[in-house]
């Protein structure tokens, strides 16, 4: 869509991220609302949340850690919030801070472009399009749920076993004739212990908001207590997988399934699962684990294969209209016959593919240069939330700012923090400027130094140990997701902007 319309900031998304730095722009009055706006794909703030409604969604993490620390939410139900909680604590705190008089729901961006020569942005935007799929039975994606379908009596099969399938089946377990599901490679699973919060707690956290302050800030640092868990040889790794393995000999009696679900990897190479419910469904007799591989999709069945090898260069893109992130084979070498097995509805499990961190839009800076292409499947950028060739752009949750053993809910409050700051500068220095416009861009020889010291420090993490394949670490052996260092150090990083490391640029208008 085209439109002569000027806003001095633009934020792609009402997620987490997008709330938490538009709440930001306008708590500190760097921003009125006509002065920037926002664009959400969704019909209704949340991000992912919003997205992922399928039956069982929800958190893996404590919900009053989950939770950014200038909107505490003294009221949830439970220890692990449900998704619509979840997405109605973001909504909440977007209208508590009248963000939808800048919000443009329904609107996807498809590109952005840098003019050197005017020192703007030229944002495109439009609505989203619907894939097709040449499966002739009902299918979709866990985020994107038909709630319309009724599923008693069909038989479901469910592409991968991440955290969205695990969450999803004890739902529709007893209500399908057959589930069967296709799992790459088994991983840990911890006790969940789930309960209800009780009234008195409720009571003493919206009487007293210090409180929830206090009980908040414990719950972080001790999601910062467990940093050593995923580092190879360490006691506490040992005690978490001895935990786990404990969990699987408990739920599981079959010695043939428990075989299936016995991860060959060290604990943390993949972020574990933490249910109660999900091993007890698998032992449902109508329930069906398959662990070959799948090769194709017919007009009613899925035919599985065991192979002798999986290619980690790249996934191959064998199985008609697969979402990203899903899994397919290349060059398989067979072991035994095929299996073909009979479906009514194909759902894909398969998540968020984290490796395509510069592909949500097309972002084109200095030179042209895509930002997709500069970073391919070796993104790098300056404490996550600057990239050298990409003047007045700011990111959030970018390459090297998630750990596990973090609040992502506070690393995005750090980048928010961070990148309205930013703002701030650009809009003051913009202000004092006459007949001239100003902007920045990290130098590339900070960023290059600072992603030389990312990887030097990263440590005997787990998820570079044989036998682990994941998405945080690529081919050349960078480790692209984590941030090697405890998040209060993160946050002692970007308590403010170090201006000397940054080129700037004026230009007359």
């Amino acid at each position: 869509m085209e439109s002569s319309e000027h806003k001095f900031c633009i934020i792609v998304g009402a997620g987490m991220c997008g709330i938490a730095l538009a709440a930001e722009l306008v708590t500190r009055s760097i921003l009125r609302s006509d002065e920037f706006e926002i664009f959400e794909a969704q019909a209704d703030y949340g991000g992912v949340w919003q997205a992922n409604n399928y039956p069982g969604a929800a958190c893996d993490v404590v919900s009053h850690c989950y939770s950014v620390s200038f909107h505490l939410n003294p009221k949830w139900s439970r220890l692990y919030a449900p998704r619509d909680e979840i997405q109605q604590y973001y909504s909440r705190m977007a209208k508590h801070h009248k963000l939808d008089r800048s919000t443009r729901l329904n609107t996807s961006v498809i590109s952005a472009h840098w003019n050197e020569n005017t020192l703007l942005w030229t944002v495109m935007y439009t609505a989203n399009a619907v894939v097709s799929a040449q499966f002739k039975g009902a299918i979709w994606h866990t985020a994107n749920w038909k709630h319309d379908y009724d599923l008693t009596g069909k038989r479901v099969a469910i592409i991968s076993t991440g955290p969205s399938t695990a969450q999803l089946i004890p739902y529709i377990q007893p209500i399908v004739k057959k589930l069967i599901l296709y799992q790459r490679s088994p991983t840990y699973v911890l006790p969940r212990g789930d309960v209800p919060i009780p009234k008195t707690w409720i009571a003493i956290f919206t009487w007293f908001p210090f409180m929830l302050w206090l009980y908040h800030t414990y719950l972080c640092l001790r999601k910062e207590g467990t940093k050593s868990k995923y580092y190879s040889g360490t006691d506490e790794q040992s005690v978490s997988r001895a935990r786990a393995l404990a969990h699987l000999e408990d739920q599981v009696a079959d010695p043939v399934l428990r075989a299936k679900l016995f991860p060959h990897h060290e604990f943390g190479c993949k972020r574990p699962l933490v249910l109660d419910n999900y091993y007890p469904v698998l032992c449902q007799p109508n329930v069906e684990l398959i662990t070959d591989k799948p090769v194709r999709i017919t007009e009613k069945s899925i035919i599985s294969q065991p192979v002798t090898s999986m290619p980690k260069s790249k996934m191959a893109k064998e199985l008609a209209n697969e979402p990203a992130g899903s899994y397919g084979i290349e060059n398989a070498a067979p072991q035994a016959a095929p299996l073909e097995s009979d479906i009514d509805v194909l759902i894909w499990g398969t998540g968020f593919d984290m490796r395509d961190m510069g592909a949500n839009f097309a972002a084109y800076g200095i030179g042209g240069v895509k930002l997709a292409d500069l970073w391919g499947e070796d993104p790098a950028a300056y404490y996550g939330v600057v990239t050298h060739k990409f003047p007045n752009f700011f990111i959030m949750f970018g390459p090297n700012s998630g750990a596990p053993w973090a609040n992502l809910c506070t690393m995005f409050e750090v980048q928010a923090k961070y990148n309205a700051q930013m703002i701030k500068h650009l809009k003051l220095k913009n202000s004092k400027l006459v007949g001239q416009r100003y902007a920045l861009m990290v130098e590339e020889n900070v960023q290059r130094k600072f992603n030389d010291w990312i990887q030097a420090n990263m440590g005997p993490l787990s998820i570079v140990s044989p036998n682990c394949s994941n998405y945080y670490i690529n081919s050349k052996g960078h480790i692209t997701f984590n941030w090697p260092f405890h998040g209060y150090y993160y946050r002692w990083c970007l308590r403010k902007p170090n201006f000397k490391d940054y080129v700037t640029f004026q230009r007359k208008i």
